[in-house]
């Protein structure tokens, strides 16, 4: 039975790199990375993608009566 590698080669770099760096978060406090996944939110709400404008445009499709400001806080519950 032949025991399987583990994948480190120049390909699988950025890989272990991202785990590292979800391990490290995963150490962080609870407030602090609360406060980071609402940073995170922020700055993803406030770019302007695809995914963005089809949330922008299912929320006011089913909620016209919601103002722009209401919408933007939905949006950014949505990310978080």
């Amino acid at each position: 039975m032949d025991v399987p590698k583990m994948p480190i080669g120049m390909r699988s770099w950025s890989s272990w790199v991202g785990v590292f760096f979800v391990w490290l978060i995963s150490l962080l406090p609870r407030k602090v990375r609360n406060a980071l996944a609402v940073w995170i939110a922020d700055t993803r709400v406030s770019r302007k993608n695809s995914t963005n404008t089809a949330v922008d445009i299912n929320i006011q499709a089913c909620f016209p009566e919601l103002e722009f400001d209401e919408r933007r806080a939905m949006a950014k519950r949505y990310m978080a």
